[in-house]
């Protein structure tokens, strides 16, 4: 029988002078020690939970506020203070803290190394099984085609559909964009899904944060408006994840927003991309 997969974590790094964080004092100076504990018990949910992000309604809200010991009106604040401060991020009443997802995405990427190095092994002996991860590529099909999704045929009709039931972000990703862009190109959507994490290596939180952050930026909304742009090429030759990367971790490191600025050549690529619609 497979082990099953595991999609959260034991523990998270603290740092010694977290409540020395900048964004931290302010949380303190508004709430007191209250306001530190219920951001620190948020995180130690979050580690816990599955895929690191909780789906949070009025009942959950209320039961999270008893486990903490505090009211739902109290936890409440403290999450909107957090949310502003960008301490915390609530989207789609999805729950999550993208500083804890990048200091987790190393162990994620580990396990998915552990997980390729045994899948090499199991097809090195000959052997097969449909258990042993979600990446077993089948004997005499192609290798570049891994099992990320199955087909299942819909009931009350003869329907086929692709069910990314592997993707535990997926539904996260798309609810970025226009339903109606994703609904009419949906295997080519998961296909390009499914290469960013095989191909690019890029982790499931990355990609979410990735079209979350962009998509909501006033120069890229316009011009980033299907998942398919993030493997198409600039002018330069460079995959849009890339600059999309390359872009966030410059901003994280002067302090500064530089995401809304285009790359030299990019706009005239803009133009021809929107032809074929695969922003």
């Amino acid at each position: 029988m497979a082990r099953p997969r595991k999609n959260n974590a034991d523990y998270f790094s603290h740092d010694s002078g977290m409540r020395n964080n900048r964004k931290i004092r302010v949380l303190r100076s508004k709430f007191g020690s209250d306001g530190y504990t219920v951001f620190c018990m948020t995180l130690e949910l979050l580690t816990e939970a599955d895929n690191f992000l909780i789906q949070i309604d009025e009942v959950e809200v209320e039961m999270i506020a008893a486990d903490f010991g505090y009211t739902a009106v109290k936890l409440q604040e403290v999450w909107d203070e957090a949310k502003r401060l960008r301490l915390l991020q609530i989207d789609n009443n999805i729950l999550t803290c993208q500083e804890l997802n990048e200091r987790l995405d190393p162990l994620l990427k580990e396990r998915q190394r552990q997980r390729e190095k045994s899948q090499r092994r199991w097809e090195k002996s000959g052997k097969t099984s449909e258990k042993i991860n979600s990446t077993m590529v089948k004997p005499g099909s192609n290798p570049g085609k891994t099992i990320q999704s199955k087909v299942k045929e819909s009931k009350g009709n003869n329907r086929k559909e692709l069910l990314p039931e592997n993707f535990q972000l997926f539904k996260a990703v798309v609810a970025h964009f226009d339903p109606k862009l994703y609904e009419t190109n949906k295997a080519k959507w998961l296909d390009c899904y499914q290469k960013l994490l095989r191909i690019e290596k890029v982790s499931e939180h990355e990609i979410l944060n990735i079209v979350k952050t962009f998509r909501e930026d006033s120069f890229w909304q316009s011009n980033f408006q299907t998942l398919l742009k993030l493997r198409k090429k600039n002018n330069e030759g460079v995959k849009y994840i890339d600059v999309f990367k390359a872009k966030m971790n410059n901003s994280n490191k002067n302090g500064q927003s530089t995401i809304h600025e285009p790359n030299i050549g990019d706009v005239s690529a803009y133009t021809r991309e929107s032809t074929n619609g695969d922003y």
